[in-house]
């Protein structure tokens, strides 16, 4: 009984050893910041669309992008700039993950705000 309780500890360890050398990092820099990129101009579009009263029909899908994703990306960007040191791609990518959400926020208050001009 004693055999197969070791090796069963052995093996886990073994698993937690190959799931820390290829999970180092929760996001590459490089990724979190092309993606940041891309979020941050979904929600500025989303934004342009709704403050400019274009039809709503093109921005649709990417509303449910910048409600999701850019806060997220957020998060696990500054998460992962606070555990691994300053990197700037990092903060790059926390910055324009934060302000593409920013811009998702404004274009959600003024599509219930009509901006009057």
């Amino acid at each position: 009984m004693s055999f197969f309780t070791q090796h069963r500890v052995r093996k886990e360890a073994a698993f937690d050893r190959k799931a820390r050398a290829i999970m180092r990092m929760a996001v590459s820099p490089t990724v979190a910041l092309v993606a940041s990129i891309a979020v941050c101009m979904g929600c500025a579009w989303v934004f342009v669309v709704v403050f400019t009263g274009w039809p709503r029909v093109w921005a649709r899908e990417l509303v449910v992008v910048g409600l999701f994703i850019a806060p997220g990306l957020a998060v696990v960007s500054a998460r992962e700039l606070w555990r691994s040191g300053w990197n700037l791609r990092l903060f790059f990518a926390a910055l324009l993950s934060a302000v593409g959400f920013a811009f998702w926020c404004a274009a959600i208050y003024f599509a219930i705000h009509p901006y009057a001009a």
